[in-house]
């Protein structure tokens, strides 16, 4: 966070023969949102048919957007076939869950996909904006509104469960905060006032998607404070903590310092020359 966002030192991209996992939801994100774009359905209530006309696409997706990216011939060998390869099975099986699912009777409304949002927040007389991009709104069956997030990788449920009382910021889980903060940007900007029952959660692409079938298993809600639902109380407890957060980074009297934790590290494009580098 300091070097990128402080520092405003950003990572080159160059076209290699590897891609790393956050290019992998990329392209997943990229077909998802042609499939489930709202514009395309009546009343943004999603139809089997056109997802099944898309199922028959998703190669030719992920193709044109490969090449758009990554150039020609990137993903006919070594990682870059591989993780293709990956991005197919994942989004294919959960098109067929959808599918299935809405032939069963479930009703399932597009409100929203990849909507950027960015309120802003108020901390000791200052003001930040908090900014981030909402994979998926829908409503289900016409009552329950739904804030999604996919994810290529697999989530465990310990990760979906926070307390807005913690304190202690190494106990606090990274997506269940994620979560929480895509959430609190949709209730700043006033778009939960009229719907009652709403939660949040996400769509653990790779662990569940074509083990389960049925929608509440196959969508892992967070928990906050021992429930699931997303109310006004628990927007304003999490806001206070979102306001703690940012204050400290912030804070002038707090300095910046490097992780303990190596496994934060093992991803981070600035390893290279960071105080406290990885070990081979």
């Amino acid at each position: 966070y300091f070097r990128e966002k402080v520092l405003n030192i950003t990572e080159q991209k160059e076209l290699t023969d590897d891609i790393d996992s956050s290019e992998l939801g990329s392209m997943i994100h990229h077909v998802l949102e042609i499939c489930f774009e709202r514009k395309q359905y009546i009343n943004g209530i999603v139809d089997a048919n056109i997802l099944k006309l898309h199922k028959n696409n998703v190669d030719s997706y992920l193709d044109t957007y490969i090449q758009n990216t990554f150039g020609n011939n990137f993903a006919t060998q070594g990682n870059g076939y591989l993780f293709r390869e990956i991005a197919k099975k994942q989004i294919i099986n959960f098109l067929t869950f959808q599918i299935e699912e809405i032939e069963r009777g479930v009703n399932i409304e597009i409100v929203a996909t990849e909507e950027n949002m960015s309120p802003q927040i108020e901390f000791d007389g200052q003001y930040a904006y908090i900014k981030g991009v909402i994979d998926r709104v829908d409503i289900i069956d016409g009552a329950l509104l739904r804030i999604a997030d996919y994810k290529s990788g697999s989530v465990e449920p310990r990760e979906l469960k926070g307390n807005t009382q913690e304190t202690n910021a190494q106990k606090i889980q990274d997506k269940w905060f994620q979560a929480m903060t895509y959430s609190w940007t949709y209730w700043k900007e006033g778009k939960l006032k009229d719907h009652p029952n709403v939660c949040a959660g996400m769509y653990p692409l790779r662990k569940h998607i074509g083990e389960n079938k049925r929608d509440d298993n196959v969508f892992m809600k967070i928990e906050t404070n021992g429930t699931t639902a997303i109310t006004n109380d628990v927007m304003t407890n999490f806001q206070t903590l979102l306001q703690t957060t940012i204050g400290e980074i912030l804070n002038k009297n707090i300095p910046f310092h490097a992780t303990t934790n190596k496994e934060n590290c093992k991803y981070c494009p600035f390893n290279m020359f960071c105080q406290t580098p990885l070990k081979q």
